[in-house]
């Protein structure tokens, strides 16, 4: 199955609307919201989607992706609801086009972590050692 398919899964589940819903001409918030979401999620993560590409995904022409491109970065800003669904949306779609899952993620960042702390006490080591040697030097 394609990437817009599993989109329009994830979108289904989160929003309860079908494929159909989303093409169809409704001007209803809640599709036209969906529409938006799905819109972004080609456009950040399927850079090679021309927009007359995520249009016809979504039964829209490029003018209204170019709109949605400009206009929903500030209604996520402002709409709470909107942001919810995108966020949880975006972080579903991450792990089908990326493959990868959040908590491969977090144990990366923790590995990471351990290495810059250990790295820390090595330096901060080392900054007592010359500060010791530095005194040896003073009293001598």
């Amino acid at each position: 199955m394609d990437n817009i398919e599993e989109l329009y899964k994830i979108v289904n589940k989160r929003l309860s609307l079908r494929k159909s819903d989303i093409k169809c001409k409704s001007r209803k918030i809640e599709i036209v919201n969906a529409r938006r979401i799905i819109a972004l999620m080609l456009m950040q993560h399927m850079k090679s989607m021309s927009f007359e590409k995520i249009g016809k995904a979504i039964g829209k022409d490029h003018a209204t992706i170019s709109h949605y491109k400009r206009t929903t970065p500030g209604l996520l800003e402002t709409d709470s609801n909107l942001k919810e669904n995108y966020d949880y949306i975006d972080i579903q779609f991450r792990v089908i086009v990326y493959g990868f899952t959040l908590e491969v993620k977090l144990k990366k960042l923790l590995e990471d972590r351990g290495i810059i702390e250990k790295e820390i006490v090595s330096i901060e080591e080392a900054i007592e050692t010359k500060k010791k040697l530095k005194n040896k030097e003073l009293c001598a």
